[in-house]
């Protein structure tokens, strides 16, 4: 690990257990390190995450035996902390394939076993700065692209490089887009992901309604809201924030039939006016407008055991 400069990484420890934070800043120190934020306290975890711009996050899988996965999540989402794209490295002491998929899932980059060693350690910073996945952007995911995983729902979808600042301070540079235009195309494709899942679940409502089944209609719907809502709340800013209108009306629509309301024809009508609308918006769009950041690319998953 010698050709590269870790001195200026700084580097926050999410973890309770004493022992490991030990041999984890250990290690580091070994490698280079120096800068270190310790975070043991799970209420303060959020506040610690979202107030500093780390270049790196080695994180138990639980903190005073919450789950840190949600953490993540947030994390990736934009919704905690400065940098979404920051590497995040998971610590298990168990790792079930429950918990492997539950961190792959929320956008982990590296899960490591415990108990930590050196070549771990080099091993999994060495994939972060010189191989680190594309990520890519679905409406409930962003994160590593791990296509060859059992995660559905990421076929098409598309992935980009993201700005890795582990890398930029390693060695020097980095060659992702500048960080403000990778943020607004992944919240554009994150939009277009909410609308293509609309879309489905439209026509799967759509389709029950008309053959007067019952089947999943309660699920399709709340898929539905959730979507929707989803929707509602990323969509300003990006370049879909014209359609603003059509997510309230969909909201409206969506409400009523979650409250208990069975699909009357006057909602499918609008719901189908209000998928195809959004659709034909993705459509014009993407015929004006190339995304210059994004490349899909197949990538595997990886932990390192």
């Amino acid at each position: 690990m010698a050709q590269f400069r870790f001195s200026e990484i700084d580097v926050a420890i999410v973890d309770d257990t004493q022992m490991s934070v030990t041999t984890t800043r250990s290690l580091l120190r070994d490698l280079g390190m120096r800068e270190f934020t310790i975070i043991e306290d799970f209420e303060k975890s959020r506040d610690h995450l979202a107030k500093k711009k780390f270049d790196l996050v080695v994180m138990n899988s639980h903190l005073q035996d919450a789950e840190m996965a949600p953490v993540v999540y947030d994390i990736r989402q934009g919704d905690l902390g400065p940098d979404p794209f920051v590497p995040v490295i998971s610590l298990a002491w168990e790792p079930s394939l429950d918990l492997i998929q539950q961190l792959c899932g929320v956008g982990v980059d590296i899960i490591l076993t415990l108990p930590l060693t050196i070549d771990k350690i080099s091993h999994a910073l060495e994939l972060l700065i010189q191989q680190r996945r594309p990520f890519i952007v679905t409406a409930d995911y962003i994160g590593p692209d791990r296509r060859k995983s059992v995660r559905t729902g990421l076929t098409g979808a598309p992935s980009t490089f993201v700005p890795n600042s582990l890398r930029r301070k390693a060695v020097g540079k980095d060659d992702a887009p500048p960080h403000e235009l990778v943020v607004s195309d992944i919240n554009d494709h994150r939009v277009e992901s909410c609308i293509s899942r609309i879309t489905f679940s439209v026509g799967k409502i759509s389709g029950l309604t008309s053959s007067g089944g019952e089947g999943t209609m309660r699920d399709w719907i709340a898929q539905l809201r959730t979507n929707a809502s989803n929707l509602s709340r990323r969509i300003d800013g990006t370049r879909y924030s014209h359609q603003s209108a059509l997510c309230r009306s969909l909201m409206d629509v969506t409400d009523n039939l979650v409250a208990g309301a069975s699909p009357t024809a006057e909602d499918m009508e609008l719901l189908q006016q209000i998928a195809l609308a959004l659709e034909i918006t993705i459509k014009q769009e993407d015929d004006i407008t190339l995304h210059p950041t994004m490349h899909i690319e197949n990538a595997f998953a990886s932990s390192i055991g």
